[in-house]
């Protein structure tokens, strides 16, 4: 795990916890809890790396406000917090919806930079899915797809 951009703690007390974060790009992970624990992590994105600075250091100046301390832990902070979850090994999916005389399936999938998808409805009669197809045309060609 990349070292840690702001390591805080407070003791005081019975309390002895600690806070720290790190920016990755745009997405900004914290890790709190008591010194001595993995304690808890949580990640969230926000969009780029100077607006999850930006967040970073908005919350360690409320961390510091309550009387939390800079302190030496940076890299070698008390324990390691947990690895994010890996990303997927597919980007493959197939969804199903049944709903009011019809069934669709719907399927994903990433092949390099492209999104791909397809969908497959049924309908209870041939003339339900023709009536279907006109309307989705009509209004795929409205929308300014063309054929």
């Amino acid at each position: 795990m990349a070292d840690w951009n702001v390591y805080l703690e407070f003791t005081e007390g019975s309390s002895s916890k600690f806070w720290r974060g790190r920016v990755d790009g745009g997405d900004l992970h914290t890790n709190w809890g008591r010194i001595g624990t993995d304690g808890q992590t949580k990640t969230a994105s926000y969009g780029t790396e100077d607006a999850a600075l930006a967040e970073l250091e908005k919350q360690a100046s409320k961390k510091r406000k309550k009387g939390y301390a800079d302190a030496s832990g940076g890299a070698a902070a008390p324990a390691d917090a947990p690895e994010p979850p890996p990303e997927p090994e597919s980007y493959e999916a197939s969804l199903k919806l049944k709903e009011a005389g019809r069934s669709i399936t719907l399927s994903l999938s990433v092949d390099g930079s492209s999104l791909k998808t397809a969908v497959e409805e049924t309908y209870e009669s041939e003339d339900a899915a023709r009536a279907a197809f006109a309307r989705i045309k009509r209004q795929l060609v409205e929308d300014g797809y063309q054929g």
